[in-house]
């Protein structure tokens, strides 16, 4: 689906922070609230060594992944996109100047790169485009100094999602993702309380060094979300500090060899409603610090479980809010944090 504002450019997501709907505010670390800034928030990063004459990239999805991705022109006005790891490009795009037009992947309409052509002249051959992934944007967030790593944390950003389709958007759901697969704690689990263990016959080594970790029973339901500072091998994982149990809103609790861990990011997700639509506000945090108080937060993993907003005709907006719970811990990773706070699904269908 070559136009903009369709498929999966039905949906857009914006910086907040300015003072009025569609306002200037670029700065990521002031998302915060308030109203709807008309500066989006990036999906990926793109480097360029070369490219097209006349052509700009405005938006390169957040679902395409890390890795080398390609813009082939197929005619004088004719481009196809690839996304990494993809074996085919799309739906080959007719482009003509002064057009804005989205470039969808071969197997999957969610990885696309959205472009404007603002030249005329033709395009020839294919160009390589190196996507990676944002670090500190509004939601990597800003990076966790030595204090904050002492004392524990509590951070929140404010994002805006916006239906830009003509049909609308409905069943907009939000959750945050497992940072690795996930492992059964079948040699070794948790006590009901203090400090422990988790033990595998499988591997952990898809996990950081230290982090969150999801604890759900066999039938995948929650029991706790815990944080570990000590991987002694690809087997075991170490909980040091009793203050380090029952986080995010959980209770610690006892493990059992059938459990099902997950390595996570230490962030939950909500939603807030506008105080009016199309243009209405956020709650305005004042700092990072300040959390929104009388929302209702996620840490669902799955978009079955997550917060769901029912529908959204064009104009229409709704916010999402982002909040990390970081515990007191001197062996935090600035790098481990910010790769995991880039974490959060988002899906919907376009058009009511």
């Amino acid at each position: 689906m070559p136009d903009e504002k369709q498929g999966a450019d039905a949906l857009r997501v914006y910086l907040t922070g300015a003072t009025s709907d569609g306002g200037t505010q670029v700065n990521p670390d002031a998302s915060l609230g308030n109203h709807r800034s008309s500066h989006e928030v990036p999906g990926m990063a793109w480097d360029l060594w070369q490219f097209f004459a006349g052509l700009t990239i405005q938006q390169v999805s957040a679902a395409c992944g890390e890795g080398m991705a390609y813009i082939a022109a197929l005619g004088d006005d004719e481009l196809a996109f690839t996304a990494p790891g993809e074996g085919d490009s799309g739906e080959v795009v007719t482009i003509a100047q002064g057009e804005t037009k989205v470039l969808e992947s071969g197997s999957s309409g969610s990885k696309y790169c959205r472009v404007y052509r603002w030249g005329n002249e033709p395009f020839r051959g294919i160009v390589p485009v190196q996507l990676s992934t944002w670090y500190n944007n509004a939601v990597g967030m800003s990076n966790i100094l030595d204090a904050e790593r002492a004392a524990g944390e509590e951070k929140v950003r404010c994002l805006c999602l916006r239906a830009e389709c003509s049909e609308g958007v409905e069943s907009i759901k939000s959750w945050v993702k497992p940072l690795g697969d996930p492992f059964t704690s079948d040699v070794q689990q948790l006590p009901a309380s203090g400090v422990g263990f988790i033990e595998t016959t499988g591997v952990t080594e898809a996990i950081d060094r230290h982090g969150f970790l999801r604890i759900d029973d066999s039938g995948g339901t929650l029991k706790e979300i815990a944080f570990f500072t000590a991987r002694h091998n690809s087997q075991k994982v170490e909980i040091t500090d009793a203050a380090h149990r029952g986080l995010l809103g959980t209770t610690a609790q006892a493990g059992a060899a059938t459990d099902i861990v997950r390595p996570v990011p230490g962030i939950r997700v909500a939603y807030q409603a506008p105080t009016v639509q199309p243009d209405g506000s956020a709650y305005v945090a004042s700092d990072e610090n300040d959390v929104p108080p009388g929302l209702t937060w996620y840490s669902a993993i799955t978009s079955a479980t997550g917060p769901v907003v029912a529908s959204l005709t064009v104009g229409q907006i709704y916010y999402l809010w982002l909040r990390l719970s970081f515990p007191a811990c001197t062996g935090a990773s600035n790098v481990a944090f910010a790769r995991a706070f880039n974490q959060v699904g988002l899906a919907y269908q376009p058009g009511l």
